[in-house]
């Protein structure tokens, strides 16, 4: 009955109350003997301690789960096992670590299995989204909602699709996208509202902001951020923080964008991957309000998990780097954050790139290239709908 209530307790996202949940099942079962119910136990422990930021101590978790599942003829909890491990290990910075859900999933669709498979599909979705860009995360999204929509698995066709209309965002789709949002967080609210919502509004406000429609993004940030901080684990906080910051920003409020940014850098200190989720942005808001420090601090505790958070350093980096007045440095890393989004399909990241690099060419004297750079961010600023952007790329 306990792990039953952590699972409820994890979709509406009451995260101390799951976690609870399940260290008193650990320590109610821990006294017998090994069963299906203690191999269970292990693996919820492993991934609430993945999605909270604390990879080693999940790894021990479900390094327990995987072969207790053979012990006690779970194989569906291998399936999980393989899962969470497989995440940890990439927060480790492991580079065979999605071998474990490649794995997960083999043996998922082998056994014939539902839930465990249509949640494999989007987590091996997200991996491969994060390191070879949305067009090849869209791919598996696309299989394991047609897996999940067979099985009538419902909320995992929606959570899949949060996971879709991030995608389109990169991809430069915001129209897609902000339709896709729409949908699921209409489907979400008359649910009684998970943590699917909370994903959905992150990726609103990042729209919205960015196309200044600041009354609409305004009220998308205020369900936002309580429900982040009420959710509590650093997830929610990376997911929440930096569009939130940005649209102060673009809101005139940049003492306000700060302190958001600051509530990022404080939670996710120690934890190197997750701090480099829209790092970008937050590097950013940090120049415009002159608060290069912090910038630094960000950068000083960032780190690399997947190719997306290298290009999101890159992009923080350059930034960093032109507000210091190092214009030629700036506008080499520029050139190489480009570089890694031209190949990995992010448009908005694309543009940012661009024009930073224009900025740093004129700033050298180099009119025409700058003159060049500039007018292709504005062409996917424009693309994008980005008014306040396409202003500051005239």
């Amino acid at each position: 009955a306990l792990m039953d209530l952590s699972r409820a307790l994890w979709r509406i996202g009451d995260t101390a109350r799951h976690r609870a949940a399940v260290d008193d099942a650990i320590r109610l079962l821990e006294p017998h003997p090994l069963g299906p119910d203690l191999a269970r136990a292990w693996m919820l422990k492993g991934r609430g301690l993945v999605h909270a930021g604390l990879a080693q101590e999940s790894l021990s978790w479900t390094d327990r789960a995987l072969p207790s599942a053979w012990q006690v003829g779970r194989p569906d909890l291998k399936v999980w096992s393989l899962q969470y491990r497989g995440m940890a290990r990439k927060y480790l910075g492991d580079a065979g670590a999605t071998e474990d859900l490649q794995e997960s999933l083999r043996l998922g669709l082998e056994l014939g299995l539902g839930i465990e498979t249509a949640v494999c599909y989007g987590n091996l979705g997200d991996f491969v989204s994060a390191d070879e860009g949305p067009e090849e995360g869209l791919r598996i999204f696309s299989q394991g909602i047609e897996f999940s929509e067979r099985r009538g698995l419902l909320h995992n066709v929606m959570m899949i699709r949060t996971s879709v209309l991030m995608a389109y965002f990169e991809l430069g789709e915001w129209d897609a996208a902000l339709h896709e949002a729409d949908d699921v967080l209409g489907w979400d609210i008359a649910q009684g509202t998970t943590r699917i919502t909370m994903i959905v509004l992150a990726a609103k406000v990042q729209i919205l902001a960015s196309r200044g429609s600041i009354l609409e993004a305004e009220a998308a940030v205020n369900q936002l951020l309580p429900l982040a901080r009420r959710i509590g684990d650093v997830q929610a906080i990376v997911s929440a923080m930096p569009p939130a910051a940005l649209f102060e920003q673009m809101n005139g409020n940049l003492p306000a964008a700060v302190g958001l940014v600051r509530e990022l850098e404080v939670a996710t200190r120690g934890l190197p991957g997750w701090r480099s989720h829209g790092i970008a942005d937050c590097a950013r808001v940090c120049v415009a309000a002159g608060d290069l420090s912090l910038a630094e601090a960000l950068l000083d505790g960032s780190g690399a998990t997947f190719r997306r958070h290298h290009g999101s350093v890159l992009a923080a980096r350059a930034a960093l780097t032109e507000a210091r007045g190092e214009f030629e440095i700036a506008r080499q890393a520029y050139r190489e954050a480009l570089e890694l989004w031209n190949t990995f399909g992010h448009r908005p990241e694309q543009a940012y790139a661009l024009l930073g690099e224009g900025r740093c060419l004129a700033a050298l004297g180099r009119t025409d290239a700058a003159h060049a750079a500039v007018e292709a961010a504005y062409e996917i600023f424009s693309g994008l709908g980005a008014l306040p952007l396409i202003e500051t790329a005239r």
